[in-house]
């Protein structure tokens, strides 16, 4: 059953509303399109729509029913609020009380968008694919958006700018290319579940347009990015969907199909290979360089801001930290002991979000951030959503090479994504079609 949902479910009338959604849930439904689909471009924009849609939840009134929906799942809320609350508790030991509710104004979407998406009623099977389906568009948008800027404004001067210092220097489209590489990530996959309704339709001269053409595109703009850990989870995260997913043989044999595309991909793009590999080369540790181009290694880079990162933790709590307004102040004051020149300028964050977690809110706080993927990972396992299970395995990655949840586009795209895959209702078990 190719590309199937949860493979434990029946039909299901969990599919369609048991009432016809009222003009507020319609226009609730239209924003969260909105939110989506601005997400990958404006960050003022989505947070914006993001405000507007929790208002009109607010005027719509209809408390009681809200919350038998809420009710119904209120453990999914939970977890995204307890990781919200821990910070709430690290602002009472902070003294920097200015960058701790500025950290707290950052995370909001962690309670508002898991409350507004779980009350929900019009989210259906046939909203959650218009939602892929748009979140796939806004991911091409932006590729194609930036594909055209590096073209016609750096006159196709590929080999001296740097495609991802583009993305973060465009003042309408600015995005860390980790975080767009997830979007692309992301976007594979729901490419690949669409695919899968569409052999249920039998459109196959559309299924191999699609896939091959998109696929490939996404593919290139990976390898373009040069996210290095995005880029060698990729194959990882996509054999494992096709081997959920399909029957042995046909997984098999789209690996197949994908392994070519990626050596394709690989070939076209040697160049950018050789200096991936080049740039994570281990490197001579030079603190008090001033300039980019004497660290020729982003591993080196990285290793130099973990070491000042335990040192800013050893002066903490074990167990709670430096609290949520103090962790940054406590980093910056390791880079200048170990006189981190670039560190200082650039004021980098720890760029792990593990340890980043570690500094703020200590051992505990690490604890739970740990737990709450992993039983996000287990609601995946036990609901047969293997979407929600591999998103939040990639992000487990990433967050090991980027502070993941400190910017908020990079806080959005987990809570709005976490929250939708995981009120999503469950998928009705398809015909075979082949075996």
């Amino acid at each position: 059953m190719p590309f199937s949902g949860n493979k434990h479910q029946s039909d299901t009338t969990l599919a369609t509303p048991s009432a016809t959604p009222t003009i507020f849930q319609q226009a609730q439904a239209w924003l969260l399109y909105a939110c989506v689909l601005s997400l990958p471009f404006s960050i003022s924009l989505n947070s914006l729509i993001i405000m507007l849609w929790l208002i009109l939840w607010v005027v719509e009134w209809n408390w009681k029913e809200k919350l038998q929906r809420l009710y119904t799942n209120l453990t999914h809320w939970m977890i995204f609020f307890g990781f919200y609350g821990l910070h709430v508790l690290g602002m009472f030991y902070s003294d920097n009380l200015a960058e701790a509710g500025f950290d707290l104004e950052r995370k909001m979407t962690f309670v508002v968008l898991p409350l507004l998406i779980g009350s929900l009623q019009s989210l259906n099977l046939s909203m959650v694919r218009r939602i892929q389906i748009v979140s796939t568009l806004a991911c091409l948008l932006i590729l194609l958006a930036h594909n055209y800027a590096l073209v016609f404004e750096f006159d196709n001067q590929i080999s001296n700018v740097h495609f991802r210092n583009l993305l973060t220097h465009t003042p309408i489209f600015a995005i860390h290319h980790v975080y767009l590489s997830l979007y692309i990530l992301l976007s594979i996959i729901f490419v690949f579940e669409e695919v899968g309704i569409l052999l249920l339709e039998n459109k196959k001269i559309v299924i191999i347009t699609i896939t091959v053409g998109i696929l490939f595109f996404y593919l290139l703009s990976l390898f373009i990015l040069s996210a290095r850990t995005v880029l060698l989870s990729t194959p990882i995260i996509l054999g494992l969907y096709l081997l959920l997913k399909l029957p042995k043989k046909q997984a098999f044999a789209f690996i197949s199909i994908l392994s070519m595309m990626l050596l394709g991909v690989f070939f076209l793009q040697r160049e950018r290979i050789q200096y991936m590999w080049q740039f994570s080369q281990p490197q001579e540790i030079k603190y008090e360089s001033p300039h980019w181009y004497d660290w020729t290694s982003g591993l080196a880079i990285r290793q130099a801001i973990w070491s000042c990162s335990m040192d800013a933790y050893k002066g903490a709590n074990l167990y709670f930290g430096h609290g949520t307004g103090d962790a940054k102040g406590a980093l910056l004051s390791a880079y200048t002991s170990r006189n981190f020149v670039l560190a200082l300028e650039y004021q980098f964050n720890a760029h792990n979000q593990y340890i980043e977690t570690l500094l703020a809110l200590g051992f505990v706080g690490l604890i739970y951030l740990i737990g709450m993927f992993f039983s996000f990972m287990y609601i995946a396992y036990l609901r047969s959503n293997w979407v929600l299970g591999l998103f939040m395995l990639s992000f487990m990655i990433s967050c090991t090479t980027e502070s993941m949840l400190q910017a908020q586009k990079g806080i959005v795209f987990f809570t709005l994504v976490g929250a939708l895959l995981l009120y999503s209702p469950p998928k009705p078990t398809p015909p075979p079609i082949y075996d």
